[in-house]
């Protein structure tokens, strides 16, 4: 929208300057921006004697605004007064009517900035021109929307210990918009290192080999006090939430006492695990270089590597001797040999091989450029994941891997939307050729962070080595990070930091910390015999539907076509009845299970189907088969949702609409939704693997509901293993969300939604059971009246488009049907 004095600043700007010598005009679209700060600035530089003048206020300018001497109250310059008064109206604050004056409007405004700034009452000379910087830079001092207070309070307290009284003389005021980012970053560590020792005239904001050495002299645990605490703290609160597993576990700030508490210490060994240094609960140098820069501390074990370089046998043996277990290989290279950049980095026929064979595990690479912008849109990402998975199958790349796509630059926070629409095409390209292949992201912590809860992409590989970029500054490691890249071996470097076990000639290589329980690699190459663990479970299965004639002859009253349920019951009968169970299906016959057991036919607790085809995650078979059986039970395709849908996706629905108003209620529907839904890198009441199975067992019983005398064997072999596109190797379990979304809501976006609204409640007649509406209010008991989704009115329709649209976009990411 655009701002009548901003509009005025521009136009006058433009008119008094347009012929100095450097000028650059600024838009006239009476919008803020860096374009009208940055002419504004070249105005003061001009009334302050500099030539030639340029877009940027640096220490020149500083010190020109310093040397001038005079605060806005004793101006008698009137240019600089209007300039001081439109980068006020810039900021966001009121300032003179007329430009030219500096009148009490103005004064009161600029001790507004002031307090927002944390320095109030500081009026001098020395932080005046910071003060001016500021002005003339887009950094923001007032809480911004959904800013956190706590962040603001700390940027405050930086500005005003180590700023207004001109004790880190190269310091600039920080931003207190409430978000942690890449100046308050650097204002932290400049006062930690006037805090450890480092004298003034060396304090920069680098971690450098200066701060390494003084922060291993600066050891802080529980009961220390003082500021050198209150920073710990601060940069405690700026890591944080950390993970335990995929629990988020928030820093107690504690109104901010600069102490380090109990609770410190607990948040401490959370965010030690989480980053995968040593568990102790003390700020040792390791966990203060984890807390200040992307890399963390370079020395610590990294069992992890990349490389452009081939890997023979005498390199893979070196790399194990030196306690590396995995490295990441390129499977192909854009540039052919001929070209001047081409640099050999892909894969080489048989090198995979070796590398399992050595014992390393191999993580897959991919990267065509993805040096700048240009480089990702969908299309490319289309083309590229499907020529990912043509490289993956011909190096025999196992289903399941992670391939990571690179974004090898540092991409700004306006440019990552384009990026995501990227991997959304890595996404298509790969779900089209059977999703054998999981994908990934290589970038900095913000991109791999923005791209996986986007995404959906399964592990990050982060960055961390350029921990100047601005997208490592202030953002927390990714809560699906797998990989950590720290530390360069580069031959060519002075002095050089080869690899080298004296038995090789020097190799380029990163070291990269390698999360336990992450992405596992690749431990063996692909084989046709992938299947054949699930051929022996549905095996299983037909021994228990071929024991069901012994168990007719043992009870002659038993109908043969009660086989298929009984064989249902024996799948669920552990985990599955008691509770509602009983009355939902059918109590499991006891005599059927005792039956089983005399032929030596039983089931552990802990049973599992094989690795899905598709995902390649664990399947809770019981889950599934319960599920299953109850929309076989209540087999409905209509709006009208029943008891059946109960057990599977309507009642992970309702657990996540009832989450969603009792944990998240600051977000949107539609926010929440694109965070938690469905999400592999975020925790929720509707996961993914949740979703998965919810389609899974919906298509089984509409295989199983065809006729009475499909048999569970039968579905399951032509779910999960039948070929059904040619030699296109592609199971139906292919096109599980296609399939879901078309046949139990209709296929459109209209029709899922519809469904969905009916489901929670919200539709034109409901569209349930009486059974099911019962269930539902059970299930929400908890939530408050005006909670309840059928009283929620308009806030609800975000959150139903959200969910359908995600089914939408999974089923259209699946191959279509030939």
């Amino acid at each position: 929208m655009s701002d009548p004095m901003v509009l005025e600043a521009q136009h006058w700007v433009n008119d008094t300057y347009g012929d100095v010598d450097g000028y650059v005009a600024c838009d006239t679209d009476g919008s803020t921006g860096w374009a009208t700060v940055l002419s504004l600035t070249q105005a003061l530089q001009h009334e302050l004697g500099l030539s030639p003048v340029v877009q940027n206020f640096g220490e020149n300018t500083l010190n020109a605004v310093y040397a001038h001497r005079l605060l806005p109250t004793a101006e008698t310059n009137e240019n600089i007064i209007r300039i001081y008064n439109y980068a006020l109206w810039c900021k966001g604050y009121t300032a003179a009517p007329r430009a030219d004056m500096w009148d009490t409007t103005s004064q009161s405004s600029l001790d507004d900035l002031y307090e927002d700034m944390g320095v109030a009452g500081h009026h001098n000379w020395w932080l005046w021109a910071r003060v001016t910087r500021a002005l003339l830079r887009m950094d923001q001092f007032r809480l911004l929307s959904r800013g956190s207070g706590t962040t603001r309070e700390i940027q405050q307290y930086l500005n005003s210990t180590y700023v207004a009284g001109y004790v880190v003389p190269a310091m600039g005021l920080v931003p207190c918009d409430g978000y942690y980012a890449r100046e308050t970053q650097k204002g932290l560590l400049m006062a930690i290192q006037y805090e450890i020792g480092l004298p003034t005239s060396t304090i920069t904001g680098y971690f450098g080999p200066g701060t390494t050495a003084a922060l291993k002299q600066h050891t802080v645990e529980k009961g220390d006090t003082g500021r050198l605490a209150y920073l710990f703290k601060a940069a405690c609160w700026f890591n944080s939430p950390t993970y335990d597993g995929l629990s988020p576990v928030t820093f107690p700030w504690e109104d901010g006492r600069a102490e380090l508490t109990a609770a410190t210490e607990e948040w401490l060994r959370a965010f030690q695990g989480f980053t995968q240094n040593a568990v102790h609960g003390m700020g040792t140098f390791q966990t203060w270089a984890e807390l200040l820069i992307s890399k963390g501390d370079e020395s610590r074990p990294g069992t992890g590597s990349d490389t452009a370089e081939t890997i023979t046998a005498a390199k893979a043996a070196a790399m194990r001797s030196e306690g590396f277990s995995a490295v990441g290989r390129y499977l192909d290279e854009h540039l052919p040999p001929g070209d001047p950049y081409y640099i050999g980095k892909a894969l080489r026929e048989g090198e995979a091989q070796a590398i399992v064979d050595s014992g390393l595990k191999l993580i897959p690479l991919f990267q065509y450029n993805g040096t700048q912008l240009a480089n990702f849109t969908q299309p490319k990402g289309y083309d590229q994941g499907l020529i990912a998975h043509t490289k993956a199958k011909e190096h025999g790349i196992p289903p399941g891997a992670c391939i990571y796509f690179a974004v090898d630059y540092d991409a700004q926070d306006h440019e990552i939307g384009q990026i995501i629409e990227y991997f959304k095409g890595v996404r298509k390209g790969l779900g089209e050729r059977g999703a054998h292949y999981q994908f990934g992201v290589y970038g900095t912590r913000n991109v791999c962070s923005r791209v996986s809860e986007a995404t959906g992409a399964r592990w990050s590989f982060v960055a961390g080595m350029s921990f100047e970029y601005s997208g490592n500054m202030g953002f927390p490691l990714p809560v699906n990070w797998s990989l950590n890249q720290i530390y360069e071996f580069n031959p060519k470097a002075v002095p050089p930091t080869g690899f080298t076990d004296g038995t090789i000639a020097p190799m380029g290589l990163d070291k990269n910390v390698w999360r336990d329980g992450a992405d596992p690699g690749v431990s063996r190459l692909y084989l046709d015999e992938r299947y054949q663990d699930m051929i022996r479970q549905v095996q299983f299965v037909r021994e228990i539907e071929a024991a069901y004639d012994g168990y007719m002859e043992a009870y002659p009253g038993v109908p043969e076509s009660a086989r298929r349920d009984h064989v249902l019951s024996f799948f669920r009968h552990l985990k599955y009845d008691d509770g509602q169970w009983p009355y939902v299906l059918q109590p499991i016959p006891v005599s059927w299970i005792d039956h089983l057991s005399s032929q030596n036919i039983t089931l552990d607790s802990d049973f599992s189907w094989p690795n899905d085809p598709v995902a390649h995650t664990p399947v809770d078979f019981q889950h599934l088969i319960a599920s299953c059986q109850g929309m076989l039970k209540y087999y409905s395709t209509s709006v009208n949702t029943t008891l059946g849908d109960g057990t599977g996706w309507l009642g992970d629905l309702i657990a996540f609409y009832a989450e969603w108003r009792n944990d998240y209620d600051h977000l949107s529907g539609s926010e929440f939704c694109d965070l938690y839904f469905a999400n592999p890198g975020r925790p929720s009441a509707f996961g993914e693997q949740d979703l998965r199975a919810d389609a899974d067992a919906f298509n089984l019983a509409k295989l199983l509901n065809v006729s009475s005398e499909v048999r569970l064997s039968d579905a399951l072999e032509s779910y999960y293993l039948s070929e059904t596109l040619g030699g296109s190797d592609l199971r139906k379990a292919h096109r599980r969300f296609r399939s879901f979304t078309g046949g139990r809501f209709g296929g459109g976006r209209d029709d899922v939604a519809a469904v969905i609204r009916g489901a929670l409640g919200n539709g034109d007649d409901n569209h349930s059971s009486m059974m099911m509406t019962i269930g539902r209010l059970i299930l929400l008991r908890d939530l408050a009246p005006w909670e309840k989704p059928w009283n929620l009115g308009d806030e609800l329709d975000g959150f139903v488009d959200g969910v359908a649209g995600k089914l939408i976009e999974l089923a259209d990411a699946e191959p279509e049907a030939s």
